[in-house]
């Protein structure tokens, strides 16, 4: 399953650095009295979120002074805070070209490149601006995040501990590190990061969401949703904390919980990817495949890029039975994103359940090199091996879908067909008993595929029964095998 939140999303990312006018060397100040104004003027709407009116008085400023590098520079955190990054990138470039060598201007240049994911022309200018001032703990803190967008998880560790050890209250590299601890599964130092952020600002919302994150990855999902709490509490409208909280309500469950969540976050931004795929994730666990797909139709005309929303709809058709289209929207999401597990998992069951077996295996073999927790994966691989004849190998791959997943009936009863193909009796009518003890449905699933019910007749009439009266009911209540 996709992460609940995109490494790339920008919602977190602090203003452009501000600058101290006296704290660089400047060759130009600002001599028209009028621009000046103008400058301070703006500067305050800035602050207080009024974007367009800054904008239209730092505009008035420029016009007035051309070569006023404090009004560019502060135009080009306007520019970014709208997501006009090609406007602050000129407005940086500009500035540069007056104040050729300037640390702080080309950190904030370095900055807009990796919010725009250019990382070799980031890292290049942070690099520049660290050789000129190597205590530039600002500078240190953004190459080190884009270090961890780029995956290069020590460097980013390295960068970011040096930027609070010359800045031990810089929030922003706090929580960055925290998060690069999250990513490499280090749990317990990653909320060390975010409880030492929010010592310092008790209502960061970025620091609280992540914390949730990390909390909900260890279980402590009650922890998780008071942090959620909180941010929803000051801002009701936040469509990350809504989200995020609807996905934690999910694996609690608590769907009809969840689905309110993300109706509330798409009332606010109605076309919201992240949302609108979180939706159509509950709509599909709640038995409304349509309108889940709906919603993902909405999220792909949004971003066409999406893999968890290309994901996502192959999944539900492929649970549908519609192999084609599953297939068709794994080929696109493969084409954008070819290392993606995920995607390669769901490929290679698509490619099992159409008969392209030697397709299906690589597919599944690729995914577990990426990752190998993947227990569906496994399941997946050991069911082509079976349909290949091949049970020695179907059972050693069931094996470690169970160490993984050790009460999954599918996989049991999965196992069990292979134990009966094998000769070895006992052990699958173990596997095939407690399969239908732990999941009446899912072990149906496996036997009619399979075909369990014929294969026992000879062996053990009464477990055949039992498992041709399970496929009937699921039959009946119009489940699909």
């Amino acid at each position: 399953m996709a992460p609940l939140y995109d490494p790339k999303d920008r919602s977190s990312e602090p203003p452009l650095k501000r600058f101290d006018i006296m704290s660089s060397l400047r060759s130009t100040f600002g001599q028209n009295r009028n621009a000046r104004a103008l400058l301070r003027r703006g500067e305050t709407f800035s602050d207080l979120g009024y974007l367009g009116e800054a904008l239209a008085d730092l505009d008035a400023a420029l016009a007035l002074e051309p070569g006023f590098v404090e009004a560019l520079l502060r135009r080009s955190e306007v520019h970014a805070d709208l997501g006009h990054y090609a406007q602050a990138l000129a407005d940086v470039n500009l500035a540069l070209n007056l104040q050729p060598g300037d640390a702080e201007i080309l950190a904030r240049r370095g900055e807009i490149h990796r919010r725009t994911g250019r990382y070799r022309q980031a890292i290049a200018d942070l690099d520049a601006a660290l050789r000129i001032d190597p205590l530039d703990a600002w500078a240190a803190a953004s190459r080190g995040e884009t270090y961890r967008e780029m995956g290069l998880y020590d460097l980013a560790l390295a960068d970011l501990t040096m930027a609070l050890r010359i800045d031990p209250n810089d929030t922003w590299a706090m929580v960055s590190r925290g998060q690069v601890y999250e990513e490499q599964e280090r749990y317990a130092e990653a909320i060390a990061d975010y409880d030492e952020a929010l010592r310092q600002s008790p209502d960061d919302a970025w620091a609280l969401q992540r914390r949730a994150e990390a909390y909900a990855a260890q279980g402590r999902f009650d922890d998780a949703l008071a942090d959620l709490g909180r941010v929803l509490g000051a801002s009701p409208d936040d469509v990350r904390a809504l989200f995020q909280r609807g996905e934690i309500l999910v694996q609690l469950g608590r769907h009809d919980e969840a689905l309110a969540d993300l109706d509330h976050a798409l009332q606010v931004t109605p076309d919201d990817s992240w949302a609108l795929v979180g939706r159509a994730r509950v709509l599909a666990l709640l038995g409304h495949p349509a309108e889940a797909l709906a919603d993902l139709d909405r999220a792909l005309t949004v971003d066409p890029s999406d893999g968890w929303a290309v994901g996502m709809r192959a999944e539900i058709n492929l649970a549908r039975g519609d192999y084609r289209s599953a297939l068709a929207d794994l080929n696109r999401g493969l084409g954008i994103y070819p290392e993606d597990a995920w995607l390669l998992m769901l490929r290679g069951e698509v490619h099992r359940r159409l008969g392209h077996l030697s397709r299906a295996l690589a597919d599944l073999s690729a995914c577990l090199q990426r990752e190998p927790t993947q227990a569906r994966a496994y399941a997946q691989r050991g069911r082509t091996w079976s349909d290949l004849g091949s049970h020695e190998l179907a059972v050693s791959d069931y094996d470690r879908a169970l160490e993984l997943e050790p009460d999954s009936a599918w996989v049991l009863a999965s196992r069990g067909a292979s134990y009966l193909a094998l000769g070895q009796r006992d052990r699958s009518l173990r596997d095939l008993e407690r399969a239908l003890d732990l999941d009446e449905t899912s072990a149906r699933l496996a036997g009619d595929e399979i075909g369990i019910a014929r294969l026992l007749s000879a062996v053990d009439p009464r477990l055949a029964s039992r498992y041709a009266r399970v496929g009937e009911a699921g039959a009946a209540s119009g489940l699909g095998g």
